[in-house]
């Protein structure tokens, strides 16, 4: 089937909507959604109100935009918890890996797990240092100008969060555990959790749809503890429970389980459920400590 659909104006797009019983309280702020945001964007947003292509009785425009709105705001709460436990997460690795093997333990392969592309790691490596403009890498290839690499806890800060996770599945178990017990986790639970932060950081990144998908990686959650159980893995609210536990663990006193309650206040109509709230969340330990 060949697409053959045409392009149309905004008040094109309007129209169509309108037909398809969309309601609008003011089609002048409607239009200039659409001129800012974009009809497909939106669309996403449009599902939960539709029934097959028609909207579902006395849905309004402005209700589609509440949706659109709630879900920004949750990327933009997103990203703040993940640059904290990012920071965390590369220092902890740096101090580990630094104090175990050296400044430059980390140029022998034989201190990572026999899978891990150690060559490409370090090829890739380079080429960030090589391009970087930070005043600490040109300070230190002006001063120490017979040094051909950099020590660990330099060279780890140009790495993308991409990058210190598959950085953290390369390492040795016995290293991979050390790091994970500060944070009261299985290695391989902490593994599954770099990952799939990397995911949500990428999705938010790209201004994507965040508060109904369905996760593409599935985090692993900690087997044993009573406070996960019941938590599905394939909606955000395993994600939002994992940020607030990692926070728990970095800074306690943080403010950011507070920005969430404040967030699902001021939209009480987007439903939970599809997020993977369960019924009793706000008594799960991770909320309450």
């Amino acid at each position: 089937m060949e697409y053959k659909k045409p392009p149309l104006t905004y008040d094109e797009q309007l129209d169509l909507l309108l037909s398809r019983g969309l309601q609008v309280a003011n089609r002048v702020s409607a239009l200039n959604c659409l001129r800012n945001i974009s009809y497909y964007r939106l669309s996403a947003y449009y599902l939960p109100f539709k029934q097959s292509e028609e909207f579902k009785p006395n849905v309004w425009f402005e209700d589609i935009l509440n949706l659109y709105s709630f879900d920004r705001k949750l990327r933009l709460l997103v990203m703040d918890a993940i640059e904290p436990i990012e920071i965390a997460l590369r220092s902890q690795v740096i101090y580990h890996l630094s104090h175990a093997y050296g400044a430059f333990g980390y140029l022998n392969g034989k201190n990572f797990s026999h899978r891990f592309k150690h060559r490409e790691w370090l090829v890739h490596i380079n080429e960030l240092i090589e391009d970087a403009s930070e005043t600490f890498v040109v300070h230190y290839k002006n001063k120490y100008t017979s040094s051909k690499s950099m020590p660990l806890w330099m060279a780890l800060e140009v790495v993308s969060f991409g990058g210190l996770s598959r950085l953290y599945r390369g390492l040795l178990g016995a290293d991979q555990q050390i790091i994970s017990k500060q944070y009261g986790l299985q290695d391989t639970v902490l593994s599954s959790w770099l990952h799939i932060l990397v995911y949500i950081r990428n999705l938010c990144a790209h201004h994507a749809r965040l508060w109904n998908r369905i996760l593409t990686f599935k985090p692993k959650l900690p087997e044993k503890a009573v406070a996960w159980k019941g938590i599905s893995n394939t909606r955000i609210y395993s994600v939002l429970a994992m940020m607030q536990y990692l926070i728990n663990q970095i800074n306690p006193k943080s403010a950011w389980k507070e920005k969430l309650f404040s967030l699902l206040q001021e939209y009480p109509c987007v439903p939970l459920a599809v997020m993977g709230f369960p019924d009793d969340w706000q008594k799960q330990s991770f909320w309450i400590n």
